[in-house]
């Protein structure tokens, strides 16, 4: 689980424009960790698209993503519904 602090430093770096994919590729962070970020920030739309990336690559944290907290702000998001349907969550 990530620190508040680090989740906030992450956030900074989010908000004044830096690459979130630079972050994946150098430090360990998942594109699933992004997108769980950027809801956090209530940025409802580079969360979805964290998520398809996450997809893309296969991500393994996309077990979480019915019962993640951090996402909460996008569920309501079509784009978060046709995720479900596509990895075969759906209730």
């Amino acid at each position: 689980m990530i620190t508040p602090q680090a989740r906030l430093t992450r956030a900074a770096l989010y908000v004044s424009g830096y690459d979130g994919f630079h972050v994946h590729s150098r430090e360990g962070l998942t594109a699933y960790d992004i997108a769980a970020d950027y809801a956090m920030l209530g940025e409802k739309t580079k969360s979805p698209e964290w998520l398809a990336k996450a997809f893309e690559v296969h991500d393994a944290e996309l077990i979480h993503l019915r019962v993640d907290d951090q996402l909460e702000g996008v569920r309501t998001d079509r784009r978060y519904a046709d995720l479900i349907r596509r990895i075969g969550l759906q209730q």
